[in-house]
Parts: C-alpha cells; structure tokens; sequence
C-alpha cells in the first residue's frame, strides 16, 4: 500500500542507513524497503526492550550519533532514525547533519504540492516560518495547529484540502483516504528519496536553504507559576506582534516569534522562539529566558 503512494520508478538507487534503535522498524523496515531503489544499511535491527546501543528517541542529539556516525563513514544518501513503535521517523542529510521535523515537513510539502496543487500542509506551532514560507511559495496553504498527534489528525480530517501535517517531534501525517488520517514513519522515508531524485540533488543540497532560518529548538524551564510568566511575557511582547493562543502563547512579529507552552505534566514551561539572524533569536531566547527563570 505504502509503495502505491509514491513512484518508485522515479527514485534511483539510494543508500539509506537506518537506526532501529533496537525497536520496531527492525522488524518493518526490512520488508517495506525490500525490492525498492533503496539500499537499507541497517543499524540496531534486533528487537531488544532493554535498548542496549541507546534510547530509541532520536529526538534526543546523543541518541543520533551513531547515526550520524554510519552516515559518513559509508558515504549513505542519507540516514533516518525510528523511535521504539517506529512512528516518527527523524533525517540526517548526507553531510551527516540533522534535518529538524519542521524542516522536513516544509520541504515534502512543496514536493507534494505538485501533485496536489493548492492542497494544505499542516505544521505545529514550534515550527519554523520555514514551513508557512516554502508551502505558500509552492502556491499551498500553510495551517498551523496544536502539538500532539490526535489533534493533528483530527483537525486534518476536519479542514478540506489537507493532505499532510508534520511536527518538530518526528511525526509525519498523511491522508490516505476521506477517513483515514494517519501518522506514517515509512511514506516519509520513500518520499524524501522521490524528492532528491527527481531534483538530482543530495539531501543537504535540497535543504541548503534552512541555513537562513534561525530557531532556538524547545527550550524548558521549571517555574512556579507559569501563568505569571506567560503574563509578563505578554505584557512586554504582545503589543509587538500579532498574539495567536491555539496551542500555549505565541507572539508572532514581521521577522520573529516566541511560543511558550505549559507542561500538562510538571512544572515546566516550555519556549521556543525564532528570528532573522542568529544574533537576533539568542538575545530574544536569553531576554525571555531570563524573565523565565528570573
């Protein structure tokens, strides 16, 4: 089915490391990539609940190492890591550099947007104005929406048009028919390797473009009263920028934004925030960091 989705005649034969970080892609991705284009070079396969080689979280930098590792040392196309129930799929370009989620999620909205004119991309609000930025330069529709796989899933069912979503966290979201809205860690991987054959180009030469986008990545910090924060926050930011409260609060200026959102969990907030240069998001991060934490 998944094979269906995309032209395989028009991927040419890739190298592809993959990290199972001993969870269950170990045992799909062997039969979803066999008889493709693409070369699977496994890592961490066997299926082992105490996860011996390191967390299947490749959210986490320490857990991609490896990956990075194996990528360069044989010269792969590309790697992708699977967390355990191999639900999100996490990319490192061949250069051996991470590709965030939301970075991911822009690029294969514009590769899908020529299949689906006009169609909408989903994003969540720790994403980078690269999403809005290359959909709507690809004639899509940017939508972004709460963090959090069931809300995603629902709001895409919800909203015509909608064809994929994506998030920082890995997860990858696709209408596979009027009902079935799901998240996939395989299609993503099949779609990455259509992209960069047809534009003949290497991942990082796809990517090359996110080097003009500065993001600070989820930043957390334990604060007593949250809502005291987020209210000086407001009273300092808010005026500057257009205020948006679907999932936390964000602000939203010509050339930057912050997101701050609670943890439903313990006593964290969490910031992520982005500007045009790097010099620019780090005095914001370390401004709000410090009103954060005092």
């Amino acid at each position: 089915f998944i094979h269906s989705l995309v032209d395989l005649d028009k991927i040419k034969p890739l190298k592809v490391v993959m990290d199972a970080g001993n969870g269950m892609a170990g045992l799909v991705a062997p039969q979803m990539f066999a008889g493709t284009p693409i070369e699977v070079i496994p890592m961490f396969f066997e299926p082992d609940g105490a996860f011996p080689n390191h967390e299947a979280n490749p959210l986490l930098e320490e857990n991609r190492l490896d990956l990075i590792a194996k990528v360069r040392e044989t010269g792969a196309d590309f790697g992708v890591g699977f967390d355990g129930d191999s639900d999100r799929a996490f990319f490192v370009d061949d250069q051996g550099q991470f590709v965030d989620g939301d970075f991911i999620t822009g690029r294969l909205g514009k590769h899908l947007l020529q299949r689906h004119p006009g169609a909408t991309i989903f994003y969540d609000v720790r994403g980078s104005r690269y999403v809005r930025e290359v959909i709507e330069g690809a004639g899509g529709k940017a939508f972004m929406w709460k963090v959090g796989h069931a809300f995603m899933k629902s709001k895409m069912k919800q909203t015509p048009g909608a064809i994929m979503g994506g998030e920082v966290s890995g997860h990858f979201y696709f209408k596979f028919n009027e009902e079935f809205y799901a998240d996939n860690s395989s299609l993503p991987v099949f779609l990455v390797a259509e992209m960069v054959s047809e534009a003949n180009q290497r991942l990082s030469e796809v990517m090359a473009e996110r080097k003009n986008y500065y993001i600070s990545g989820e930043i957390n910090s334990e604060v007593q009263d949250a809502d005291a924060v987020i209210a000086a926050i407001r009273e300092r930011y808010g005026k500057q920028g257009d205020i948006v409260e679907i999932d936390g609060f964000s602000v939203i200026g010509d050339s930057w934004w912050l997101n701050l959102r609670k943890s439903n969990t313990e006593p964290l907030l969490r910031l992520n925030c982005e500007a045009d240069s790097q010099q620019t998001m780090e005095k914001l991060r370390d401004d709000l960091l410090q009103m954060i934490r005092g």
